[in-house]
């Protein structure tokens, strides 16, 4: 973990250490954000890693599906093991897009501007999955697929059988998508494609809950409420990280710490 940690930080170093042709409109200090990745991965990680094989009892099995309300209850019959495939690519492919869409971007910012929106993406991606992580485990929904009798045996009695509320899937797609785009209008606010930038973001994101609601792992409330919650922490990780100028010529900058958030002038 100690390894993984300076590595971090190391990288958030090297995103305020590189030399920019203009002023950065954030500010990413190498300490508080790698550790704030480093602590974001591990509760992310972890309880996956607690729970691996090991066996867990259901709340029901098979589960009522009259229980569930009128928009998830016809989504128990779904089942595409290509959507399943599908979904799964894209959730890695739409941060890999837009991690690399920022080091593309380093013409006019050098790559320190590219490093820093990097960096941001990935923090509030992985602060994004450690929260997910919590609030699954915590509520323990039971998937779609529980509400079929015999269905998925390989995975009734698993841990994910009981972990769908929220979608971490599209959570993750949602968070890579508004975190691109917000720190693109940012660097760019005279630029026409921002809207563009926006909507192409967030349709490639919306692809990835319909795919796992296609695949019957998800409830298309366990996907909304993800989308939601991903695409907030796309934007406040890197809005509390932006300089804001004042009148006058001052300049606010929010920056994250240990006890919460700092404003200095």
């Amino acid at each position: 973990m100690r390894a993984t940690t300076l590595t971090l930080v190391l990288l958030v170093s090297a995103s305020t250490a590189t030399a920019r042709t203009r002023p950065s409109p954030f500010k990413v200090d190498p300490w508080v954000d790698g550790s704030l990745l480093a602590v974001g991965l591990t509760l992310w990680i972890t309880p996956a890693l607690v729970v691996d094989g090991q066996v867990v009892q259901a709340p029901c099995d098979p589960c009522d599906p009259r229980r569930l309300n009128a928009l998830d209850r016809p989504v128990v019959q779904f089942h595409n093991e290509k959507a399943d495939r599908a979904g799964d690519i894209l959730v890695a492919l739409v941060p890999s897009i837009a991690v690399a869409g920022t080091l593309l971007r380093r013409k006019e910012w050098g790559w320190g501007g590219a490093l820093e929106d990097a960096t941001l993406i990935a923090e509030a991606m992985v602060l994004a999955g450690g929260l997910n992580q919590m609030v699954k485990f915590a509520v323990r929904r039971p998937r779609p697929f529980m509400y079929r009798a015999g269905a998925r045996p390989d995975l009734r009695d698993s841990a994910d059988a009981t972990i769908s509320f929220y979608s971490g899937h599209s959570s993750a797609a949602f968070c890579a998508a508004t975190a691109f785009a917000y720190t693109y209008s940012v660097r760019n606010p005279r630029s026409r494609l921002r809207p563009l930038v926006w909507v192409v973001a967030l349709l490639a994101a919306s692809t990835v809950p319909v795919l796992r609601v296609a695949a019957g792992e998800h409830f298309w409330s366990d996907v909304m409420v993800g989308a939601a919650v991903g695409g907030g922490m796309g934007i406040l990780v890197p809005a509390l990280h932006r300089r804001a100028r004042l009148p006058g010529g001052a300049r606010l900058r929010v920056t994250p710490t240990w006890a919460g958030v700092e404003a200095s002038f």
